[in-house]
């Protein structure tokens, strides 16, 4: 989600390898042949609140779900501020540990996003010092599907890009063989500047975040995948809310239809476009409360459950549309 709205919390595939020879880029394990990703926070505790509200049993119960629903990746944001920088401390390090193994106990695999909430573009060597202790313990580890440099990165910013520039061969070097992305802001001009800024230091893929209309998702994603090329293209994020309404409101059929919709919509375009399947923001609805008060009642909607647990018509969509995506 836009990190717009992510700063507002209170607790403060197919995915090929690429056949052109990239700088720094290293012979690539392949993925499996349908990456399924759903994103996901705690409902109660998002962004740093997930690992400073360490909630194991909750993050097991909530990955046995999104297993059903035939999702085999899920995303895990990490804030340098909930770990500690430039040094990470033991403790989240733990954390992140156990929820891959927790991820892996139901079969899934996990698209780590590093350098969440952060901005300290100046500090090039305390962010190689962090990237690299967090993601050593995972060098080459299959469990990890990809990594993520930074979310929604602002592809117009020289200072931001330079930076991501001369982070990817460190990403490359600390993943081992793992899969290396990027983001843009939500927008076709945003990864325009981003591949652009790159220049040769590229990713192997990008991630492309996808917040329009149903009817544009086709031409949209179409005209992304152009500008990603010779890079491969995934719709890292894409969702609508079930209701602008309050958190404690009853559930809006209409809107939760609407979402459903939307969803379908993203999913069959990706599906025309020879894309890896969209990945919905996000897993559940949060929790009343959890977010500041001036964030808008329609950012606490988007998830494919409820807060309560049970499941929207969108949840059911995708279960049936994963199980059959191969």
């Amino acid at each position: 989600m836009s990190s717009r709205w992510r700063s507002s919390v209170v607790s403060f595939a197919f995915i090929p390898v690429l056949t052109i020879p990239i700088i720094g880029s290293p012979t690539t394990t392949p993925p499996p042949a349908v990456v399924k990703l759903i994103n996901y926070f705690p409902s109660h505790h998002p962004w740093v609140s997930m690992w400073n509200n360490w909630d194991s049993a909750t993050m097991d119960k909530d990955f046995a779900t999104i297993a059903g629903l035939n999702a085999n990746v899920v995303r895990l944001l990490i804030q340098p501020s909930a770990f500690g920088y430039p040094q990470p401390s033991p403790v989240p390090m733990q954390h992140l540990w156990d929820a891959v193994t927790l991820a892996a106990n139901h079969g899934l695999r996990v698209q780590l996003t590093l350098f969440d909430l952060w901005n300290k573009y100046g500090d090039l060597d305390g962010s190689k010092r962090w990237a690299t202790a967090v993601l050593t313990p995972f060098r080459g580890d299959k469990r990890v599907q990809s990594v993520e440099l930074q979310n929604e990165i602002d592809g117009s910013s020289a200072f931001a890009t330079n930076w991501a520039r001369l982070m990817l061969p460190n990403l490359r070097t600390a993943a081992g063989n793992i899969p290396v992305t990027i983001s843009s802001k939500a927008s076709l001009t945003n990864l325009q500047a981003l591949k652009r800024s790159l220049s040769f230091w590229q990713p192997d893929f990008y991630s492309f975040h996808y917040y329009g209309t149903a009817e544009g998702a086709l031409p949209i994603l179409k005209d992304a995948r152009s500008i990603a090329a010779p890079q491969s293209l995934f719709v890292g994020e894409t969702g609508l809310p079930s209701s602008t309404g309050s958190p404690l409101a009853a559930p809006d059929p209409n809107q939760e239809a609407e979402q459903s919709r939307f969803i379908a919509a993203v999913e069959n375009a990706t599906q025309a476009l020879s894309l890896q399947p969209a990945a919905p923001w996000i897993f559940q609805d949060f929790a009343p409360g959890v977010l500041l008060s001036t964030t808008p009642w329609s950012e606490y909607h988007f998830g494919l459950l409820r807060a309560d647990g049970s499941e929207k018509p969108s949840a059911t969509w995708l279960r049936n549309y994963f199980g059959v995506r191969n």
